[in-house]
């Protein structure tokens, strides 16, 4: 057997201290009784006083008492197996790697900011894949899709402007190639987040988006 709220069961420890409280009264009350008249006389003097009565009173609130701490605690017998699917989204992130990034009206930089922001969302995403893709005038996947959280932070926290060639800002690339980066024959839900600090200056983003909606690839 075990309990949904085992910590409850402690209560039961107050049982000790009420049984004690509700026996001294009887005991104290029956002193001061026998303290004017004998026992044959009290129940003369007391109409309806009967310590019989009283005991039984005292182990019926006990035993209510403790039932209830009990109940309370939820007691659980046996188990059951239940059959769950449990299945996550992949999410390719498309970074802004251009030197715009560097830019530090954000503290440190927008680019260690965003990096930042990415890992905090790593951090709910407990059955989702995460894959990486650093872009500026060209786009390249730096981290395939993966579970391993650990790994991708490693591939992020090495990205900066001089890893990309060519400058701009082609998001439709970069959508492109996170698009590529999903298991076409997977069924599992896809979205690419795009974080980024200015206009596409390359290719034509929003046509490449109203086609990967089609695909339902959330943007």
């Amino acid at each position: 057997m075990k309990f949904a709220n085992p910590y409850l069961l402690n209560l039961l420890w107050g049982l000790i201290p009420l049984f004690g409280i509700m026996v001294y009264g009887i005991l104290k009350r029956k002193k001061i009784l026998l303290a004017f008249a004998g026992p044959d006389m009290i129940s003369s003097i007391v109409p309806g006083f009967d310590p019989k009565r009283r005991w039984i009173k005292i182990s019926l609130i006990i035993m209510a008492f403790g039932f209830a701490v009990f109940a309370l605690s939820i007691p659980q017998w046996g188990y059951r197996w239940e059959k769950t699917t449990q299945k996550g989204v992949d999410i390719m992130i498309a970074l802004d790697c251009s030197k715009s990034m560097l830019a530090q009206d954000i503290k440190p930089n927008r680019l260690e900011r965003a990096k930042r922001e990415i890992v905090d969302l790593l951090r709910m995403m407990k059955t989702d894949r995460a894959g990486l893709v650093a872009f500026a005038g060209q786009a390249f996947l730096q981290c395939p899709l993966t579970l391993d959280h650990e790994a991708f932070n490693i591939f992020l926290k090495v990205l900066d402007p001089g890893y990309l060639p060519v400058g701009g800002t082609n998001i439709d690339n970069a959508l492109k190639e996170s698009y590529n980066g999903f298991e076409k024959d997977s069924d599992t839900q896809k979205a690419i987040i795009v974080i980024t600090d200015g206009e596409a200056t390359l290719g034509d983003a929003q046509e490449t988006a109203k086609e990967m909606a089609k695909q339902g690839v959330k943007i």
